[in-house]
């Protein structure tokens, strides 16, 4: 991706104080959402869907501040955070079902912004 696609995000999905993009780690697209009447905050990788950071209206930490990081698969080239994050669990699991993937396949895959 190009450094102006997080422009881009900002140009047509920002909202200042509200939504925000940046780069995260390995420059991964990252969005920052504050809600307007809460005052609660969360930073969500758009690989995954990945909350990697949940704040109160203080911005004290509200999500484990453990470290997250980067694991990168060698055959497909995909990256998936893992550590302190929240991520999409999808497939559902089912009872005594076997899955190549521990938490499915949606938390692989890259996301894209649609609205805001």
């Amino acid at each position: 991706m190009k450094t102006d696609y997080i422009f881009q995000l900002n140009q047509e999905y920002g909202i200042p104080g509200h939504i925000g993009f940046s780069r995260g780690m390995n420059g991964m697209p990252r969005v920052w959402l504050r809600h307007a009447y809460s005052g609660m905050g969360i930073e969500l990788y758009l690989h995954g869907a990945t909350i990697t950071a949940w704040t109160r209206p203080d911005a004290s930490p509200s999500l484990s501040s453990h470290p997250v990081r980067l694991e990168l698969s060698a055959q497909q080239q995909q990256g998936a955070l893992e550590g302190a994050a929240l991520s999409v669990a999808f497939p559902r699991f089912r009872e005594n079902a076997a899955m190549a993937e521990t938490n499915g396949f949606a938390a692989r895959l890259p996301w894209e912004v649609v609205a805001a």
